[in-house]
C-alpha cells in the first residue's frame, strides 16, 4: 500500500485510505497513525498531520475516540494557559475575569462590573454596589457613600448629608439641630451647647445671640433647633458653650425673660420668685437697698402716718399736726391723727400723746 493508505487484512485486492485525523507516511502500512495532541488533518489519504494554529488545540485521538480532523478553540469562559504544541489546555478564567467568545483571552471586567458565574460576560453592578473590575462580586458602597446608577462608582455623601448603612443608593439629610461639615460621613453631628440650627441639610450651627442659650443635645435628647432665654427671676452667666441661667441674687429681680437682674431700691423688696420688686405698704418705710423680705419695711412711728406706698425714708412719713396725736405705729391716713381731748393740748406736731393744760 502506498503512503496515505493501509491494509490490515491478509489477501486483499485493494488498500484503504487513511481517514481525516489519521496519516500514514510509509509504504506497506497495516494501520494509520492517529494525529497526536494539538495536531490535525482535515483530509483523507495524508502522510502527515499539521500543527494547530496558535491558541487552537486538538485532543489526542485516544482521549476522545474521535480522529483529529480539525482544531478547537477554548470555549467562552475559558482560555488557553499553555501554548506549547502537545501541552495546550483550556482552563477556567480566573475569578473576576471573563472571555466572552471562543478563543479569546480572559480579561478583567471594566470598573463597575463583575464576572458572571460562568465567566462569559461582565455584568453591571447594581445601584448601591461597586467593583474595581477585578472581583467576582460587587461590594456594597461603604457607609458615608452611595451609588444611584448601576455600574457607576460609589460617591461620597455631600456636606449636610450622611449615610450610616452599607450598599445604599442615596444619602440622608441632616435634620434641624444637626449638621455635617465633612463629606462621606456615616452620621450627623449634634449642635454643641449654645449653638443651634433650625433648618435641614446644613454644614454648621449658628451661635446663639447674646443673652440666649441652648442645652446640649445629650442633656435633653432634643435637637437644638432654637435658642432659649432665661426666664423671669433668672439671668445668664458664662461664655458660649457654658451659658446657664442662675437665680437673681438676694434682693434682685428680673421681670422679663432674657433681661439682667437689677437690685430693688429703697421703699421696696424682692418678691420671693425674684420676678418683681414689691413696694412697702402704706404706713411703712424702708431705706434698705436690695431688700428681699417685707420685714425690711418699718412701721411709721407713733405721731406719724403715710398713705403712700414705697416710702424710702423715715422723713417720708407724715407727722400729725399740732393739736393732734397718734399713739400707734404704722398709721396710714391723716384721719388716724386724733384731736387732743378737752383740757389737753399739743403745741408741736409728731406727737404720740397730748399734755394736760
Amino acid at each position: 500500500c502506498e503512503v496515505g493508505k493501509y491494509q490490515s487484512l491478509l489477501g486483499q485486492t485493494y488498500c484503504l485510505i487513511c481517514e481525516p485525523g489519521r496519516f500514514q507516511h510509509m509504504d506497506g502500512g497495516t494501520v494509520c497513525n492517529n494525529c497526536t495532541r494539538d495536531m490535525f488533518q482535515p483530509e483523507s489519504g495524508q502522510i502527515m498531520c499539521m500543527e494547530c494554529p496558535n491558541r487552537w488545540y486538538a485532543n489526542s485521538f485516544s482521549s476522545e475516540g474521535i480522529p483529529q480532523a480539525h482544531c478547537l478553540q477554548c470555549l467562552a469562559g475559558k482560555q488557553m494557559t499553555e501554548d506549547t504544541v502537545g501541552k495546550r489546555d483550556c482552563d477556567d478564567c480566573a475569578a473576576g475575569q471573563v472571555s466572552t467568545a471562543a478563543g479569546e483571552t480572559c480579561e478583567y471586567c471594566d470598573k463597575g462590573q463583575y464576572a458572571n458565574s460562568d465567566n462569559t460576560t461582565c455584568v453591571l453592578c447594581d445601584a448601591g454596589k461597586y467593583s474595581d473590575g477585578t472581583q467576582p462580586i460587587c461590594e456594597d458602597c461603604a457607609a458615608g457613600f452611595y451609588n444611584f446608577n448601576s455600574g457607576e462608582p460609589c460617591v461620597t455623601c455631600e456636606v449636610g448629608k450622611y449615610q450610616s448603612l452599607l450598599g445604599q443608593t442615596y444619602c440622608l439629610i441632616c435634620g434641624p439641630g444637626e449638621f455635617q461639615d465633612e463629606e462621606g460621613k456615616a452620621e450627623c453631628k449634634d449642635c454643641t451647647r449654645d449653638t443651634y440650627q433650625p433648618r435641614s441639610e446644613k454644614e454648621n450651627c449658628t451661635v446663639c445671640p447674646s443673652g440666649w442659650y441652648t442645652d446640649s443635645f445629650s442633656s435633653e435628647g432634643i435637637p437644638q433647633t432654637h435658642c432659649l432665654q432665661c426666664l423671669a427671676g433668672k439671668q445668664m452667666t458664662g461664655a458660649v458653650g457654658t451659658r446657664e441661667c442662675i437665680n437673681c441674687a438676694v434682693g434682685q429681680v428680673n421681670p422679663t425673660a432674657g433681661a439682667n437682674c437689677t437690685a430693688c431700691g429703697a421703699g421696696e423688696y424682692a418678691k420671693s420668685d425674684n420676678t418683681t420688686c414689691v413696694l412697702c405698704g402704706a404706713g411703712k418705710w424702708s431705706d434698705s437697698q436690695s431688700a428681699d423680705a417685707e420685714t425690711t419695711c418699718t412701721n411709721c412711728p407713733a405721731g406719724t402716718y403715710s398713705s403712700a406706698t414705697g416710702v424710702q425714708s423715715l422723713s417720708g412719713c407724715n407727722t400729725c399736726p399740732p393739736g393732734t396725736y397718734s399713739a400707734d405705729t404704722g398709721k396710714t391716713a391723716s384721719s388716724d391723727c386724733t384731736v387732743c381731748p378737752r383740757d389737753t393740748f399739743n403745741a408741736e406736731s409728731n406727737q404720740s400723746s397730748c399734755g394736760n393744760c
